[in-house]
């Protein structure tokens, strides 16, 4: 089976000679590696990484949208919010929906100043 890239060397008179041949496969894997590597750098860093929640479960969570602006499985986690109840308590109740493990990055996400979902207070 041929490699999507192969590199070639050959040394003649003193100079060297580097081929490259690429396959069809091959070019579209490059491509699509450049592509991603040029949309990272292309975004700010918060977007791709925003360090998840670690404070107080006791803080209280409030509401600020009316409709439940998530689908799919987050949706159902952000069906489990109630104004006033403790981060415990939603981390609590998103046990029965089976994803508990995805609340505190809901409450992340939720409450970045992009999104402005939920507010968090004492």
């Amino acid at each position: 089976m041929n490699s999507p890239i192969s590199l070639g060397c050959r040394r003649k008179s003193g100079a060297i000679s580097l081929t490259i041949g690429i396959t069809y496969v091959g070019m579209f894997r490059l491509f699509r590696t450049l592509r991603s590597i040029c949309y990272e750098y292309s975004m700010p860093k918060s977007h791709f990484r925003i360090p998840a929640y670690d404070g107080p479960l006791r803080r209280r969570i409030r509401l600020l949208v009316k409709a439940n602006p998530k689908r799919g499985k987050a949706a159902l986690r952000f069906a489990k919010y109630r104004d006033g109840m403790t981060v415990e308590e939603y981390i609590r109740a998103c046990e029965d929906v089976g994803t508990p493990n995805y609340a505190i990055f809901d409450i992340t996400w939720d409450r970045d100043p992009k999104r402005k979902f939920i507010e968090l207070y004492d």
